[in-house]
């Protein structure tokens, strides 16, 4: 492998990135550069924390600067203008002065809210001496010459909310770092703003290095709906025969928002959704037993027992796909309780459910309503002089993971001219490898769900081979490419997780293909 990154003119193993870009480690410019599009700020990862990953946004405008006029300052509060040490080490911290009368308050006005949404506000606050009594947003505080983070948590009504530090005595508090967020267990870390709304995490248009597999991989995947309300802990008042507790326990995306399911000693269970299903649909959730060895089962009034999962006492996603042949309305339920023999009466815990129309699971999509993630698509289709241009031959090298959608398509073509891949491309249609058009195949089925490595021989311009696995598939020829050019994965035909790109104008003897892709 060392000697074929020395010849490589392209070399990609996912670790850099930005907004839209995937950085290649060879070239350094931006010849190397992969170009990648996704809507929506819904998606998720797993982080290199091995926590899943959302996207988080304060709402908060100039969430640090107290003086700006986004924040009120009401009923007689002042902000000083000398700054102090703010928790962190800094000289950033605020003083704002409240003369003792009813109601001094500082406030932002934030609409075009979620109606009935759940938020908290946050700031980080004390006091030069003794304690001092105040309010955020209606939560009665003691601060203390410690410095501590505040927050309090509403349900709007409406689509209007006042974040805000109230007191109605005479006190200096010294105030860091405002936060308004959609958040019904409290503050997330804190994100920093100006003069507009910042989001971070996996938000659109930015790739997603996933490392649910120890090494980072670039996550493709086609666009989904999460068709559940609520996912993150469920609806309380949709339990039966139990009860359902909210912010339980800390979930595997690290904070304290996954919920207890108890049940009551009879048939006990959780409605997630009640609709008219047609086609495969997969069933994805995490759960963590108090017990080893308890069952949880996933059932459907038309569908009967879809699966019966049994659970340890560690945070594991379950799955189970069915198909619904009779789109006559139904509900889908989680079950314990009595509905097993014998009965299944031990506590467990819940986080991340998804309903999703398709035969596997993708990554989960958080919801409040059904929330949609958009496609995927990475590609290089314009390489440059230095990374393809001339060459009359070549050799691309693709290490990933591959998941048929129920869509077929050209999830991943090695071709020419720009993107529009005329005759002679490179391909994986569907769960196959090949050449189109007049190379005529030369490729292979491709496993599923597990590590493949392939590479893409041009021996010339109308001459070619695939190796797959530590095999060589047989020899094509057709048509002469006009020229070698372009790479594009799309995530609306397969969910994949790229691992290795690398590509050179020269093609390597049999032997350096197999090795190179000898799992």
């Amino acid at each position: 492998m060392s000697q074929f990154f020395d010849q490589a003119s392209l070399v990609m193993v996912p670790s850099g990135y930005k907004n839209g870009k995937v950085y290649s480690q060879k070239p350094l410019s931006t010849d190397g550069e992969l170009t990648f599009t996704r809507s929506n700020d819904t998606a998720t990862r797993v982080n290199s924390s091995g926590l899943i990953e959302k996207v988080r946004t304060n709402v908060a405008l100039y969430s640090n600067d107290f003086s700006n006029a986004a924040w009120a300052k009401l009923d007689n509060a002042t902000v000083s203008g000398i700054r102090v040490a703010d928790p962190f080490g800094g000289n950033t911290a605020w003083q704002v002065i409240f003369d003792g009368s009813s109601n001094g308050r500082i406030e932002q006005t934030i609409g075009s809210l979620i109606n009935n949404g759940t938020y908290t506000t946050s700031f980080y606050l004390r006091v030069a001496s003794g304690t001092v009594s105040a309010f955020v947003i209606n939560d009665a505080v003691t601060i203390t010459t410690t410095w501590q983070r505040f927050s309090s948590i509403e349900t709007i009504t409406g689509t209007d909310a006042y974040p805000r530090l109230r007191c109605n005595t005479a006190a200096t508090i010294q105030v860091y770092a405002g936060q308004f967020e959609l958040s019904d267990f409290g503050a997330t870390d804190y994100i920093a703003t100006t003069s507009a709304a910042v989001s971070v995490g996996p938000v659109a248009n930015l790739p997603r290095l996933d490392y649910s597999g120890g090494c980072p991989s670039l996550l493709l995947e086609p666009q989904r709906t999460n068709l559940l309300q609520y996912s993150d802990g469920l609806v309380p008042a949709q339990a039966f025969g139990a009860t359902l507790t909210k912010n339980s326990i800390v979930s595997p995306d690290g904070y304290q928002n996954a919920s207890l399911f108890t049940p009551s000693g009879g048939a006990g269970g959780v409605t997630l959704m009640t609709s008219s299903f047609s086609g495969y649909y997969t069933i994805s959730v995490y759960l963590k037993g108090s017990v080893n060895g308890q069952k949880v089962r996933a059932f459907g009034d038309l569908q009967s027992t879809i699966i019966d999962w049994t659970i340890t006492t560690e945070w594991v996603r379950y799955t189970a796909t069915f198909n619904a042949t009779n789109p006559t309305g139904q509900s889908i339920y989680l079950l314990a309780g009595s509905y097993f023999t014998p009965s299944q009466n031990n506590p467990f815990y819940v986080y991340g459910a998804q309903i999703e129309a398709g035969a596997y699971a993708t990554s989960y999509i958080p919801t409040i309503a059904a929330t949609t993630r958009g496609a995927e698509v990475c590609n290089l289709l314009s390489m440059s002089s230095g990374v393809a241009s001339g060459a009359t031959a070549g050799t691309l090298f693709i290490e990933l993971e591959h998941k048929l959608n129920s869509t077929a398509g050209d999830s991943f073509v090695f071709g020419q001219t720009n993107g529009t891949f005329p005759a002679g491309r490179g391909y994986i249609y569907a769960a196959d490898s090949g050449f189109a058009d007049s190379f005529g195949g030369g490729g292979f089925a491709i496993p599923q769900s597990q590590t493949v490595k392939m590479i893409f021989r041009m021996n010339s311009l109308s001459n070619a081979n695939i190796f797959q696995n530590g095999v060589k598939g047989a020899t094509v020829s057709g048509t002469a490419w006009a020229a070698i050019n372009s790479i594009q994965f799309r995530g609306a035909y397969a969910s994949m997780k790229v691992k290795q790109i690398l590509f050179s104008k020269s093609a390597l003897t049999d032997a350096q293909c197999i090795e190179l892709t000898t799992l």
